[in-house]
Formats: C-alpha cells, structure tokens, sequence
C-alpha cells in the first residue's frame, strides 16, 4: 500500500505535462497584481519625495525675503506648490513664523501664520495652542532665532486600488479613508504632511506686511 502511494507520489512529482491555458490563468492574476502594485508603490514614493523637495525650495524662498511677505505672496508659494508636484492632488500649505523664549523653558512663540488651499474646517492657521502642540516636531535652535516654519499636504490618492466584499466603493473607483469595510487591495488613500523649519538669511524676522492672510 505504501508502496503503491510512493509510486504515485513520484510519478506526480515527475510528470511535466500541462495545460498552458490553465496555467495562464492561475499565474496571470498573481502577475497583474504584482506589476500594478510595483507602479502604485512607486507612485506614492515618487509623490512623497517630490512633495519633500517642494516644501524645503518654498521653505527656503522665505527665507530669502529681505521685505518680508504678504498674502499675494504667499498665494503664490501655494501656486509654486502645485506647480512642482506637477499633479492633480489636493494640496494646500501652512507658513508660521515664531520664536522660542528663553526665559521661559524655551517656550514656542507665535508671531504669525498662514494657511492656504482646501483642507476643510479643520485646516486653520496656527494659534499659540496648536504651535506649542507642535514643539516635538520643532528642531531646538541654539538661540532665539525668529524661524520659519513651512507645512505641506498632499492628499495621494493612489492610481490602483481596490476593496473587495465591499458595498460601499464610490462610482469613481476611489476609496474614502473612513470606509473600512472589506478587504484592502493595495494603498489607501493618504494624505502626505511634510515640515520644514528654516532661518532667515539677511533678516532677523520674515515679517507678514498685510494681516489679510488666511
């Protein structure tokens, strides 16, 4: 008996016929999802890192600023935003300036803030609550220095994804990051936040010239 399975088992481990239509169609699913999730994959890395260099080049114009900035100004970074991601995502941008007082454990100190682009009722400028929120993503500085701060959001919308035993995907194809139901199939949609803190170069402070600023 054992003998015969033995038998068997080697005749099985030894054929090499095969069907090719068969085959294509177990192997084919494993391969489309492997190359549509190399792209995605590559596509949020390639977003992200532009996303980062776009910040520190607005970070550092700023900070070249010998009169200052005003709100038309600003609106313009937000434009030079959208222009250097090159892309269709919903992008919107948060510039601070503050300092830190020594006399009182380093404390942060708003000066002012800005916000510009769509990100809701819950995209404000900074307050002093909400900066000193912020302290652990701040650098310590070695003095005083009056600092600006640029914040950037990138909501990525990844170009394959899908959730399978799920009633609720929208007509458009894009998922909403509060639906959890089903089964994920590759990314979420996920909004990329960079910041970048930086110093004035000729100037003491970059002052805001109008307080028109959102």
């Amino acid at each position: 008996m054992l003998k015969a399975l033995r038998l068997r088992a080697h005749k099985f481990g030894s054929e090499t016929d095969g069907s090719m239509s068969v085959e294509t169609v177990l192997i084919f699913p494993l391969l489309l999802w492997f190359y549509l999730s190399t792209f995605t994959y590559f596509d949020a890395y390639r977003a992200q890192s532009t996303n980062i260099k776009a910040t520190y080049t607005i970070a550092d114009a700023i900070s070249r600023e010998l009169n200052g900035v005003d709100a038309a100004y600003l609106k313009t970074m937000h434009e030079l935003l959208h222009f250097l991601n090159n892309s269709a995502h919903n992008m919107r941008m948060r510039v601070t300036v503050f300092t830190r007082d020594p006399d009182d454990n380093n404390k942060l100190v708003l000066r002012w803030s800005c916000r510009y682009g769509n990100g809701g009722a819950g995209f404000l400028k900074h307050t002093q609550t909400t900066l000193e929120g912020m302290d652990a993503l701040i650098p310590p500085s070695p003095k005083p220095d009056e600092l600006v701060m640029v914040e950037t959001f990138i909501d990525y919308a990844p170009p394959f994804s899908a959730r399978l035993f799920d009633d609720e995907v929208p007509a458009d194809g894009m998922l909403e990051s509060g639906n959890s139901g089903g089964l994920m199939i590759g990314l979420s949609p996920t909004t990329f936040n960079n910041v970048v803190v930086s110093r004035p170069r000729s100037v003491n402070q970059v002052k805001l010239q109008d307080g028109n600023c959102a």
